[in-house]
């Protein structure tokens, strides 16, 4: 299987400094657990655990990671506002490694 991309973000950068290595191993997880729960159709359990990851690390590592699965997940279940959070998404990251997904799951222009 190939790495998502916060593996491959996690491999190549360290935490920041201050962070408990432990830390980032924690949010990494938590990532892990949103792309897998996207993969099994549970797109209401992502939301959940974005809330979660937001409320843990509002400036992680992986924030960027964590608003591109919001939104492919807010669109997924026709959630008020999800057109909008592509849109911010996109204007914030459009060359980000989720724009691709999230212009797929919300058909959202660039």
């Amino acid at each position: 299987p190939q790495a998502s991309a916060a593996e491959a973000a996690a491999t190549e950068s360290s935490p920041p400094a201050g962070q408990d290595p432990g830390d980032a191993r924690a949010e990494l997880g938590l990532i892990a657990r949103m792309h897998t729960a996207l993969q099994q159709a549970k797109p209401k359990s992502v939301l959940a655990l974005c809330v979660e990851h937001e409320r843990r690390w509002p400036h992680g590592t992986f924030a960027q990671e964590r608003q591109g699965l919001r939104a492919v997940a807010a669109c997924r279940v026709g959630a008020v506002g999800a057109g909008a959070l592509a849109r911010a998404f996109l204007v914030s990251y459009p060359r980000g490694p989720l724009a691709a997904r999230v212009r797929d799951a919300c058909g959202a222009a660039p």
